[in-house]
């Protein structure tokens, strides 16, 4: 079972990283690591300081970002195989995040859309057959029917 952590504006680790990712003007494709790994380390000292619990969550992706740091220092070419450049340490990180970026939207989208729904009233149908004096006529057509029908109105237009 897991815990949803909202801390202050941030619902998560990757809130943030995005967040500090966006503040900084990078693109989330060229991360650059040092700096978003002091300013999340940072962001979480800030909140130990106000005597905030530091979720789990927060630690392992700090933990991360920190594996990937040390990563970056490592050279990415073998010396042994013709200069055969190894995968991004980021690569994963990136893909975590945009994924993250797009839930996130489909989330807004869908509350935005809640919000809308909670404005719109819907009356249910009442029988009016007792004011008009007949009751409603329904049609019990298929389709190559109801078809010929739409043609005509079409056509008598």
């Amino acid at each position: 079972m897991g815990y949803k952590v909202k801390l202050n504006q941030f619902e998560g680790p990757f809130d943030l990283l995005v967040y500090l990712i966006e503040n900084a003007e990078m693109s989330i494709y060229d991360i650059k690591i040092s700096e978003i790994t002091s300013q999340y380390i940072e962001y979480m000292e800030q909140m130990k300081k106000m005597d905030v619990p530091v979720a789990a969550e927060f630690l392992v992706l700090a933990s991360a970002l920190i594996g990937i740091k040390s990563k970056m220092l490592l050279p990415r070419v073998s010396p042994d195989e013709d200069n055969v450049v190894f995968e991004d340490p980021r690569s994963e990180l990136v893909e975590k995040l945009l994924e993250y970026k797009q839930f996130k939207q489909l989330a807004e989208m869908l509350e935005r859309r809640e919000e809308t729904g909670m404005r719109i009233i819907e009356k249910p149908q009442e029988d009016l057959s007792e004011y008009v004096g007949e009751a409603d006529e329904y049609l019990s057509l298929d389709l190559k029917q109801f078809v010929a029908a739409f043609e005509q109105v079409l056509h008598k237009k």
